[in-house]
């Protein structure tokens, strides 16, 4: 009994995120994106459930042909469905699309050449398949695994070069989501190896359920709790032909000429003077596109002279301006409490949330605000 319940949980832990996400996406069903985000898991967890009862099935002796074509194809489905899921997080479904078919060919042609063996008995065939299978499943987790995390981080690169907010930073869980896929990928694929067979009427079947349905629970939660977030500039730029571009600049320094070009030179000063004057950090949804336009320039020539003569991207850039404030309130303002100062540091230096605010103040100073707050009430104390 407790060896048939067991080998139960993984699709119990799936089954209940399918519900979790039918419901959620039943409620939803106005929001189109939110939608795209909940659709995509909650087909995930459906090959899921498919996949782990065809487990419980096959231990509890009701295993067969047809349910092994179910399993199989289940099994090349999973990884697929999770990597449209991070196309669609990362808005790279457009240029993901031909990715995704060819991903999903191993799980339709193997459902098909399993069909036809199993009808005509070509019975060595059907063994080749099986073998092919475990390869493409393997095959699939890796590039799941390597692409996905390059696909991640190429939308948050892009998200810190154009916002000044907190907006990358919450695709954070996503990282430890594709951490726990890769424990599970490691998991799976030496499971896949040895082959269900393997571990009939052995009670150490109980050591991958069991490790399965808390991974699998997890993949839920973290993916129950991301949130979805949107890059929604599509502003055309304006043409730059009468400044150089960062690359031309570069090749004339090597070239002999160690010093910049005047127009960047220029341009560099007014971005540091407006920064300095007008203080747009303080706005939470300052971007650089809100930058190029005060400058009369464009995002991409903004961008690049950002990167090259600073060394950061422009989030990173805005939130020097926004901490270097934050210590000037913390260091010279006048406050009846402790949390007033800090609170009144965090909103009128454009931070949105105190998280944000206490890991970069503590990034570029080594110090928690309120320790930098102490310091200096401790330093100006009689």
């Amino acid at each position: 009994m407790i060896f048939t319940l067991v080998t139960a949980l993984p699709m119990f832990a799936c089954l209940f995120w399918l519900v979790f996400f039918v419901c959620r996406l039943t409620s939803r069903r106005t929001d189109s994106t939110g939608g795209a985000r909940n659709t995509v898991p909650m087909l995930f967890f459906l090959a899921s459930t498919v996949l782990y009862m065809c487990h419980f099935l096959y231990f509890t002796g009701y295993g067969n042909r047809l349910l092994e074509i179910v399993y199989f194809t289940a099994n090349l489905s999973v990884f697929p469905l999770f990597y449209m899921y991070l196309a669609h997080l990362t808005q790279d479904i457009s240029r993901s699309t031909r990715r995704i078919v060819w991903l999903f060919a191993p799980t339709s042609a193997a459902a098909v050449l399993m069909i036809l063996c199993s009808a005509f008995g070509w019975n060595g065939v059907y063994g080749a398949v099986r073998t092919a299978v475990r390869l493409c499943f393997a095959c699939q987790v890796l590039f799941v695994w390597t692409s996905g995390h390059k696909m991640l981080r190429d939308f948050t690169d892009r998200l810190d070069d154009i916002y000044s907010d907190d907006r990358s930073w919450t695709l954070r869980p996503v990282t430890r989501l594709l951490h726990l896929l890769g424990i599970i990928s490691v998991i799976a694929i030496l499971l896949n190896l040895l082959g269900k067979e393997w571990f009939a009427g052995r009670l150490i079947v109980t050591v991958p359920a069991l490790m399965m349905s808390v991974l699998l629970y997890a993949v839920g939660y973290v993916v129950a709790e991301i949130k979805v977030v949107t890059d929604d500039h599509t502003e055309a730029e304006a043409p730059m032909a009468d400044v150089p571009s960062i690359d031309k600049a570069q090749t004339e320094r090597q070239s002999g000429d160690h010093t910049e070009t005047e127009q960047m030179l220029t341009l560099k000063q007014r971005l540091e003077e407006y920064m300095r004057a007008e203080k747009p950090y303080t706005d939470p949804a300052f971007t650089i596109y809100d930058l190029a336009r005060a400058l009369n320039s464009n995002r991409s020539y903004i961008s690049s002279l950002i990167n090259h003569q600073y060394g950061m991207n422009f989030s990173a850039f805005v939130s020097d301006y926004r901490v270097e404030h934050a210590r000037e309130i913390l260091s010279h303002g006048t406050f009846a409490t402790n949390k007033e100062a800090l609170n009144t540091a965090m909103v009128e230096s454009g931070f949105l949330s105190e998280p944000t605010f206490y890991r970069l103040f503590k990034q570029k100073t080594g110090k928690t605000p309120s320790a930098y707050r102490a310091d200096f009430l401790h330093s100006t104390r009689p």
